[in-house]
């Protein structure tokens, strides 16, 4: 359910966002603050009911640095990055890129935690950008 209303929320993102960009862009990041925030508040009681319920995630070293690569990487520098490539092409070439998630999920998957790349991956991949060139060129 929560990730049919993601889904839905940045489809939104998307569609909004050329016009969001060009009327209201010096008020981007204050709105993207604010997005952070209410996450936070709506995430703090499921990360709660898991670390009493399930586990908590331990906090070393290594999970610090996931978690400022994911707070300041991941979240903070690619969505501005999202949103100002969505205001220079628009919503449906920027659309195409959004494919890419998966396969660069992969990879650092593939990097950080050593999981193992089969032939269904690069298959999958290789479609993914065989789309990517095709309604792109």
């Amino acid at each position: 359910m929560f990730l049919g209303l993601g889904v839905l929320f940045w489809a939104g993102n998307v569609i909004v966002g050329r016009d969001f960009m060009m009327h209201w862009k010096p008020y981007t990041m204050p709105f993207l603050t604010i997005v952070a925030v209410l996450t936070v508040i709506a995430m703090a009681p499921l990360y709660a009911w898991e670390s009493m319920n399930i586990n908590s995630m331990p906090f070393d070293g290594i999970s610090f640095l996931f978690m400022l690569y994911v707070g300041i990487g991941a979240s903070f520098l690619g969505t501005t990055m999202w949103n100002e490539r969505t205001y220079r092409t628009g919503g449906a070439r920027a659309g195409y890129f959004g494919n890419l998630y998966p396969i660069l999920a992969g990879g650092f998957a593939i990097l950080i935690i050593g999981e193992t790349l089969h032939w269904y991956h690069a298959i999958g991949a290789a479609l993914v950008f065989a789309r990517i060139c095709l309604e792109i060129f």
